[in-house]
């Protein structure tokens, strides 16, 4: 398998913070075809598929919320729609620029304000290279190993990819920085 490069976008509405040490170069985000907008508009997606079309020719398009907003066409296309009791998440993939974005949904439901009240720290059980020993909180692991699976399976599904990039708002900000 090829190495990949993965990389967390935590986001707070527009606002995109991104771990820099795990950063190949600053102009990554724009590299790879995305922009913090088109991130914040994915990740609002993975709240409601209803904000995608695709057009058919690979690309996806992005409804935005704000109704005078334009369209955000993106170089990737839909993947897949995982729903694994209240963990949603997006998986959208470029093969030009042999990139995989997975973006959680964030709190939604009274099952997801649950997993945010378990704050308690509880041995990583997802399994992964350097994770013995890890301790992280209770519902957000319990959240990505409801999908912990399909996010195997997925990856398998594109071993080209060279890039991860995981995104999420709010508890999918969270379950994207496990993952």
């Amino acid at each position: 398998m090829p190495q990949r490069t993965a990389t967390t976008l935590a986001l707070a509405t527009l606002v995109c913070v991104a771990a820099a040490a795990s950063v190949p170069n600053p102009d990554w985000l724009a590299e790879l075809g995305l922009s913090p907008y088109s991130a914040a508009l994915i990740c609002s997606a993975a709240y409601d598929e209803n904000l995608i079309i695709r057009d058919g020719a690979g690309q996806t398009k992005l409804l935005p919320s704000a109704p005078d907003s334009p369209f955000v066409t993106t170089p990737y296309d839909l993947h897949g729609l995982v729903r694994r009791g209240d963990t949603e998440l997006l998986a959208l993939w470029n093969p030009a620029k042999k990139a995989l974005v997975l973006a959680f949904r964030g709190t939604s439901s009274i099952g997801d304000a649950i997993a945010d009240l378990k704050v308690a720290p509880v041995p990583w059980a997802h399994g992964g290279d350097g994770m013995d020993g890890v301790n992280v909180h209770d519902g957000f692991s319990s959240q990505y190993g409801a999908a912990h699976k399909d996010i195997i399976a997925t990856l398998e599904r594109h071993p080209a990819a060279e890039y991860v990039v995981t995104m999420g708002h709010s508890l999918g900000g969270a379950i994207a920085s496990v993952a």
